[in-house]
């Protein structure tokens, strides 16, 4: 299983957090205060934050530890947020567990079709053992206004293998068979300023599931839960609505 820590109320409605590469769960902290009525669950994944030691294998495996650790937890209602690599995992876990997750939002992520995947998988040998070096590390907090000191300190704890591994199987990845099995309301969401790929990936994603829909977000790039949190935080809290609305209104 999966680190991770618990934060918020100890009943009520949930929120499973997956991070971008490089980094751990630290990075949803400013998020997670403007939702203070949410239970919180900030998941490392492999090769990353306090799961470190466990190593990266695939997305795939990935998103079945990510199921593994949720499921250990009392049974509440459950909703997902991933970011970047946290968003392909994110979509793989649902695809995993059709019916575990009652809305996720998922930014940052293409659906297919990278190109020049051979140069993105060459510059992973040089940037891999660079982000765990406090100066990049120090560079990179100030590029995404990130607090320096923690940012540095929990990307300190990555492993460049795991890095690498997970950047190449990002460039690899193609949606896989089953999306159209999913039960849970999906945000797809980008900054305006993302990768064109994202951007063009967005309407591509939302078709791919039953209950889905994509959304920019103007004058945001890629690290935009980061870049501005309280923004971030009252999306969420608006699509978990939402979703518990339309949840209770199908009950009988």
């Amino acid at each position: 299983m999966l680190a991770y820590s618990l934060s918020g109320p100890k009943s009520g409605p949930r929120v499973v957090f997956l991070h971008g590469v490089g980094i751990s769960a630290w990075m949803w902290e400013a998020v997670v205060a403007h939702l203070p009525d949410y239970q919180a669950v900030l998941i490392d994944m492999p090769g990353h934050g306090e799961s470190r030691d466990v190593l990266w294998t695939s997305l795939e495996q990935t998103a079945e530890a990510v199921n593994e650790t949720v499921s250990a937890l009392p049974k509440a209602p459950t909703h997902l947020v991933g970011l970047s690599l946290g968003a392909y995992v994110g979509l793989l876990a649902m695809a995993q567990q059709p019916v575990a997750f009652q809305s996720a939002f998922l930014s940052g992520m293409h659906a297919s079709g990278m190109k020049l995947r051979w140069l993105y998988k060459a510059m992973t040998w040089v940037m891999a053992p660079l982000v765990p070096i406090p100066f990049v590390a120090r560079r990179t907090a100030r590029g995404f206004g990130a607090e320096v000191t923690p940012f540095v300190a929990e990307a300190g704890k990555t492993r460049p293998k795991a890095f690498r591994q997970a950047f190449n199987q990002v460039v690899d990845f193609s949606l896989p068979r089953g999306l159209s099995e999913i039960q849970t309301r999906t945000v797809f969401a980008a900054g305006s300023k993302e990768h064109p790929l994202i951007l063009e990936s967005l309407d591509e994603l939302a078709a791919a599931l039953p209950m889905a829909q994509a959304m920019t977000v103007a004058d945001l790039g890629h690290a935009w839960p980061i870049e501005d949190p309280a923004r971030f935080a009252e999306l969420l809290r608006g699509q978990f609505e939402r979703a518990a609305t339309a949840t209770n209104a199908s009950l009988p």
